[in-house]
């Protein structure tokens, strides 16, 4: 999988503005040194690009104290897709099975960055692989810190012995990141590695609940499928295009909605092209497909007539907007109109 088909959760960018707004930093700023944009930060369930979310690292970590790095993970820690993913791996029958599961589910959060594991005896070592130049270690970092302390939730909350090693200049004094982990952290080394020692990753967890394992898994499963299918570049333009027809009003019409995305987006309009033409699609058929489905959901309702939706939708005239009704539904939106507006009536 390339960079460019990489996301992260919209959570973590969340939790990086709060920290960003709480260090001085104007949202305005935000936003336009990482690139992400408003809509992106406030999509439910939301991704963001990876190419931006590197952006937000390199913008951010070299300020990030540690005390505070964690403690904002922790305080959306109870948020999914975080929660999700350590609800998985604190509910597994062994420890290598746990971190099997990190590995598997860590995709809820986020599939930049590559963590790779290989075991010899009571040996395991983990290699965090970064994506993007000129980064600092830190993700790696915390990576391995919170694989220790899933380690210790199998090990009645007893330290594990491990030995981290990492790329670069520190990011944070070497002893305090010492203590923080319980393990030795060396710099300056040719890969992130961490060596962690057990000789009972395959005995039972006495916590675990079957039961409650598949059901998490089964619907952490379910929220991949969703968001690998639903959260294509063209799914996300197209949410993007009818949250911006429900936002316009009289007073600013849905008009120039090419321009008016690129511009929102921060994108020129030849990649938005070359990237939905790469999805088999193009921005006439997803802007089509938004405003029919938002024409056939006010088309009911009596404070809508059919030329108060074409104006709502942007169409020149009500004309047009009935040419392409007809043309896309097979309907006239008169005729729509009528034969749902009765129900329209009961639900509201």
């Amino acid at each position: 999988m390339t960079i460019n088909q990489k996301t992260v959760s919209n959570v973590l960018a969340q939790l990086s503005l709060k920290s960003a707004v709480e260090n001085g930093m104007s949202p305005h700023d935000f936003t336009r040194l990482t690139g992400i944009t408003e809509a992106e930060l406030a999509h439910p369930d939301g991704r963001i690009p990876a190419h931006k979310h590197i952006a937000m690292l390199n913008l951010l970590e070299p300020g990030y104290q540690t005390s505070e790095r964690l403690e904002s993970f922790s305080d959306y820690s109870f948020r999914a897709p975080i929660s999700t993913l350590l609800a998985i791996v604190t509910n597994c029958p062994t420890l290598t099975k746990a971190f099997d599961q990190f590995l598997r589910y860590r995709i809820l959060i986020g599939n930049v960055d590559t963590v790779k594991v290989k075991r010899a005896g009571q040996i395991f070592e983990f290699e965090y692989v970064l994506d993007g130049a000129g980064r600092s270690s830190s993700s790696a970092f915390y990576n391995f810190l919170l694989l220790i302390q899933l380690a210790e939730q199998y090990n009645d909350d007893k330290p594990y012995p491990a030995h981290i090693e990492l790329t670069g200049n520190p990011f944070s004094a070497t002893s305090q990141l010492s203590q923080l982990c319980g393990s030795t952290v060396q710099f300056g080394q040719s890969r992130n590695r961490m060596l962690l020692k057990s000789s009972s990753a395959d005995l039972p967890h006495r916590r675990y609940n079957e039961f409650t394992d598949r059901i998490i898994c089964g619907q952490a499963d379910a929220d991949i499928i969703r968001f690998l299918v639903g959260h294509s570049f063209s799914s996300r333009i197209e949410d993007f295009v009818t949250k911006m027809i429900r936002e316009s009003h009289s007073g600013h019409p849905f008009s120039t909605p090419l321009e008016e995305v690129c511009e929102r987006l921060g994108i020129s309009r030849s990649t938005l092209h070359r990237r939905l033409q790469g999805e088999g699609t193009n921005f006439q058929t997803i802007l089509a497909r938004a405003r029919l489905a938002e024409a056939k959901r006010l088309l009911p309702f009596a404070d809508f007539s059919v030329a108060a939706v074409s104006d709502h939708l942007g169409f020149s005239s009500p004309s047009a907007f009935s040419r392409f009704f007809l043309e896309n539904s097979g309907k006239s939106p008169l005729r729509y109109k009528l034969e749902n507006g009765s129900v329209a009536i009961r639900q509201s």
